[in-house]
């Protein structure tokens, strides 16, 4: 589908990361990629993180590299505590110490409440849920000393109206935006903060096409409840989420911003 284009503008021309470093996970797709390569062309050094493909993996990374970036890039579950921790241990020995982590990492399966076993729940939950709280275990306690960090989690429309088939998915995301008011509370003191950003309907690559067998009628049936009258782009979610690692949104923490096009997010189906 044609998605008209919105105002643009370097964002170098307001944000300068140099010397942070970014952990990013889902890193080499998507918005975690855009988000990838927005921060690195502010100066940021750039940990892009990724489940199991290293094709994408290795494309990504040239492709910030290629940029100018410092870069690197591993694959990993991120649910599993001594993946997080040789993750996190990794970038810091390849980049430094991580001063800003986006929590992008995000599976969305489909699946009716009968038929769902633990193990299904246990997988949407470990890397909706469990890796965000597992990433900041690692990273805060070192932001908290030098007293800088940014944090912000990618969470979902599903948080905020039930949708059939997708009880686990819900579950995480409203999961998530409870984990990012505890976390802000709890790091408020340190000048560390942490924001959850709601993209709405955005125009990505879809990986799975089983989840979406009526895609063009999603997007048509989306497309009359944004005001702005288009879908989001990925590089659209990202300058938002540059604008809550930057120095300009010192004083937000704990918030989350819908990035919807105007939708009213607590309408069902906006």
């Amino acid at each position: 589908m044609e998605v008209q284009q919105g105002y643009r503008r370097d964002p170098r021309d307001l944000i300068d990361l140099s010397g942070r470093t970014a952990l990013i996970t889902g890193g080499t797709r998507n918005i975690g990629r855009e988000v990838a390569e927005l921060f690195g062309s502010c100066g940021a050094s750039v940990a892009v993180v990724g489940r199991s493909d290293k094709g994408e993996l290795d494309d990504t990374l040239s492709a910030l590299e290629g940029a100018g970036v410092a870069a690197f890039g591993t694959l990993a579950d991120i649910g599993e505590p001594d993946e997080v921790r040789r993750a996190v241990t990794e970038t810091v020995d390849a980049l430094g110490p991580v001063d800003i982590l986006i929590n992008g990492a995000a599976v969305r399966p489909h699946g009716a409440l009968e038929e769902l076993s633990l193990a299904d729940w246990d997988a949407v939950m470990n890397v909706n849920l469990r890796a965000p709280f597992l990433l900041a275990q690692q990273v805060i306690p070192g932001m908290r000393e030098r007293r800088y960090g940014r944090i912000v989690n990618i969470g979902g429309l599903s948080a905020l109206w039930g949708k059939p088939n997708r009880a686990h998915v819900t579950t995480s995301k409203a999961g998530l935006m409870g984990l990012t008011l505890a976390l802000a509370a709890e790091t408020a003191l340190d000048a560390v903060t942490v924001n959850c950003v709601v993209p709405g309907v955005v125009d990505t690559e879809r990986h799975t096409p089983e989840w979406y067998p009526d895609l063009e009628d999603f997007y048509e049936r989306r497309l009359s409840r944004i005001p702005m009258g288009r879908l989001g782009r990925p590089e659209e979610i990202a300058t938002t989420c540059l604008f809550l690692v930057s120095e300009m949104s010192s004083y937000l923490t704990g918030q989350t911003l819908y990035a919807t096009g105007g939708g009213y997010p607590m309408v069902r189906g906006a």
